[in-house]
Parts: structure tokens; sequence; C-alpha cells
């Protein structure tokens, strides 16, 4: 499919691009598209180690012209259910596949600046990639489109702006333990389905577990403990680090998790400093006071 990524406004003469503004924008680009892929395939868009060829080959993109219109980019790639047929038996969300990686990060920028509303989850790295865009920007009337014939959209330095304002909506992480049905997405064996009382979970396998660990208990319910991860339009989505049965001893909360260790302490429990120590010289008001 053929993408057209056009610049508005640039102080480039028309048809002519800086090579370090080329390369910004598509670092963002693969950046976002494989974040995403990432995100469906392992459940989040960061994990690291090396890609399967397949998925490579399915984030491909060409460059193949450079218009006289302002300055426009034309790019070609392919849907990614052409390259990855392996993972397509999603009985869940059948539409993703026929996304390609250009079409994908207009879908990640309509879902974050709400043009189109989606129960997808986009996570927090995610994010901040698609935010990295604002650094192929010269001036704030720049205008960068990308457009094919069934799907487009236009972006501004200041919408780009705006996305940090709707990362600050979204939830902290929790640890939880829940329980539930789990069931497998057959394509991709870190990816789970947990069905609770009242609602259909999305879950993914964190890198401390084994796919095959989990895999005994499809089709069962199951305690699990982990960590819920909190997105865009209410979405969330959870890592499962640890699987318990009916009598184990759970010291889920006795760890600190690895997400809250980058925020802020909350301030001790100023009590605590006088506990064996009062009754003593001080009366109950300065004990109050130093509160």
């Amino acid at each position: 499919m053929i993408y057209t990524v056009n610049i508005e406004n640039a102080k480039e003469e028309s048809g002519k691009i800086q090579l370090d503004r080329l390369i910004k924008i598509v670092t963002s680009f693969t950046k976002i598209s494989e974040g995403a892929l990432k995100l469906k395939l392992f459940g989040l868009s960061n994990k690291r180690g090396r890609l399967g060829t397949d998925i490579e080959n399915a984030l491909s993109v060409r460059l193949i012209g450079l218009k006289n219109q302002s300055t426009a980019l034309v790019f070609e790639c392919d849907q990614f259910k052409t390259k990855l047929e392996s993972y397509q038996s999603d009985i869940y969300e059948t539409n993703f596949f026929n996304h390609t990686p250009i079409s994908i990060v207009i879908w990640c920028y309509k879902s974050i600046l709400n043009e189109e509303e989606t129960n997808i989850f986009i996570d927090r790295p995610l994010i901040h990639n698609l935010k990295e865009l604002i650094h192929s920007f010269k001036s704030n009337d720049e205008i960068l489109s990308i457009v094919n014939e069934t799907d487009s959209i236009s972006l501004t330095k200041n919408k780009i702006e705006s996305i940090h304002s709707t990362e600050l909506k979204i939830p902290e992480d929790r640890k939880l333990i829940i329980n539930g049905l789990v069931e497998e997405l057959k394509y991709s064996k870190y990816r789970v389905k947990i069905k609770m009382k009242n609602e259909l979970l999305n879950g993914y396998i964190s890198n401390k577990i084994k796919p095959e660990r989990l895999a005994i208990y499809w089709g069962k319910n199951i305690t699990l403990s982990g960590i819920m991860h909190y997105g865009i339009n209410n979405t969330k989505n959870f890592e499962i680090t640890g699987i318990h049965e009916e009598n184990d001893d759970i010291q889920f909360f006795k760890e600190i998790p690895i997400q809250s260790q980058l925020v802020e302490k909350v301030a001790a429990n100023p009590l605590l400093r006088w506990k064996g120590k009062w009754p003593g010289d001080e009366s109950l008001d300065e004990l109050i006071d130093s509160i």
C-alpha cells in the first residue's frame, strides 16, 4: 500500500527535506509501528529480544519517492497479514492484521488524540514513542499529514504536545491478585484472556514466567498475581508475574513493584517516630503539632 507523508509550511524547498528531519520521522514511525505490533503479540510494546524474521519483514517500509508537493515523502508497505501468516488465528480481534506499519501509526495517533474511540490498549512506552515525533517539527506552523486512499491524519506540534496531558490522566500501575478462567490467544503464546466474574481481561505473561508453565492451566480457574497496567480510554492490561495454587502462601505484596520504584515515595507515617517513645516529656499538643 502507498502512503504520502506531507509537511506543509516546511522551511525546506518544495521536494526537498533535511536528512536529520527524515531520520527523525522514519525513526518515530519505526518505533511506533514496532511497538504497536509487539504490544499486540506479546503484551508490551518495549519487549526486549531479537525480532523473528517474519516480524522484521512485516515491519518493512520502503521510501519510494519524494514529490514536489511542499515536502512529500512516498512510502510503500504491506499489510501485516501478508507476512505474519502464523499469527492469524486471533479469535477476539481479527482486524488488527489488516493494518500496515504506516496505518498502525495513523491508528495510534487517532486513538490517543480522541479522533477515533478505541478499546485497544496502548501502554506508556508506546505513548512515549508517539510523543517523540515532536522532534520532527521545525515550527508550530508546520502540518505533518499521513495519507493514503482510505485513511489519513494531520498532526501539528501542538497536537503532539497535547499527548502529555492525556498521559497524565492514566492511572498508576497497581499490584493485584486476581482469579479467573485462563484462555489462550492462539496467535501468541505470551498473550491470554482471563475470564473474571464481570469482565474479560487482557493479560500477558511476564519474562519471569515461561509460557509452558501457564499452558497447563488453559481452560481452568487459577489465581494470578501481577501488575495491572492502565492505558487510554480506561483500558487495562494485566502482566502475570505469579501463578498460585489454591493452598499457596502468596507473598506478593511484600515486594515493591518495579514501576513504583521510579515514583517518589510517600512520606512515612509521622506517628511511627513516636512508637515506643511516648508518653515522654512532650505534651499531647506538641505531639499533634509535629504530625
